[in-house]
């Protein structure tokens, strides 16, 4: 019987705080509203009433204003909860522009995503654009932080692609993805050297929540576990070890379609593959070296 690996994913727990790391504001139910000034650039977070999808709801609104005056408005997504949420901070994020950055985040509601990154950065005296960074499964203000602790900080969170891809989600484990903003531009960093103790952290967290869960693997442990090696240099070391300790279960099994379609897969149309085959391709196409 396979064991489930309980993963939360939607919380990614950020390193302890340094004296010189940004403050978030983080909106709830004893804060509906909040500001913060540093420097010319002043921040304001709030709830509001706005109209969605035809819907008037409540939603988090980040006002950015420059030497007193609006620059730039920004709304965020209505969760469906009735309790204030979204964070906000003035931080660095794009060194390749003048001038600090907002990073704000805000929650889709649903059970497991999604979180939703903007990122404000200034374009011109008194002029702000606001950049999309994505919807996230991991959440809060730990998703934005300095990963190689140069001053700049990146959207650190789990690969979203993982999740469910082979396992139900409590059963899946994930690599970590890092995305920064260069020159206004979101690029994905993840593969960049600097960033090796990060994934050599988070690759320590996913083993030690095998053992926590008794040390039976499942495909879900196995795809992420192998991206997670592959991430610091150990690929070919993690599938030799996978392909020793796998023992091949019809219910491993995974179902594909044989033709391109966005409407479902055609009757008649899908293969049953052999899990290998398909953890194999998955990881290739993804650029992870095995």
């Amino acid at each position: 019987m396979r064991l489930l690996l309980a993963v939360a994913f939607f919380v990614i727990a950020a390193p302890a705080v340094r004296a010189d790391e940004p403050t978030w504001l983080v909106l709830d139910e004893t804060q509906p509203k909040a500001s913060q000034t540093v420097g010319a650039v002043t921040i304001r977070l709030a709830m509001e009433k706005r109209r969605v999808e035809g819907v008037r709801a409540d939603v988090p609104v980040l006002t950015i204003l420059e030497d007193g005056a609006k620059a730039l408005t920004v709304v965020g997504e209505a969760s469906g909860f009735d309790f204030p949420q979204g964070e906000a901070a003035i931080l660095e994020m794009d060194p390749d522009v003048e001038g600090p950055e907002v990073a704000f985040t805000s929650f889709t509601g649903g059970a497991h995503c999604c979180t939703t990154v903007k990122v404000a950065e200034r374009v011109g005296a008194g002029r702000w654009k606001a950049v999309f960074m994505g919807n996230w499964d991991g959440g809060g203000p730990g998703i934005i932080r300095d990963a190689d602790g140069d001053g700049v900080s990146e959207l650190v969170t789990v690969d979203n692609d993982f999740l469910y891809a082979f396992d139900c989600y409590a059963c899946s484990e994930a690599p970590l993805t890092i995305r920064a903003l260069q020159g206004g531009r979101v690029v994905d960093v993840s593969a960049e050297p600097r960033f090796l103790d990060t994934h050599r952290g988070w690759l320590d967290e996913i083993e030690n929540r095998l053992v926590e869960a008794g040390g039976e693997a499942s495909p879900g442990f196995w795809a992420g576990w192998i991206a997670a090696k592959a991430r610091v240099g150990e690929g070919a070391d993690a599938w030799s070890a996978f392909t020793r300790a796998y023992r091949p279960s019809p219910e491993d099994d995974v179902e594909e379609c044989t033709v391109a379609s966005t409407d479902g897969c055609p009757e008649g149309a899908s293969r049953t593959v052999p899990f290998p085959d398909a953890l194999k391709r998955f990881l290739t196409e993804r650029g992870f070296r095995t």
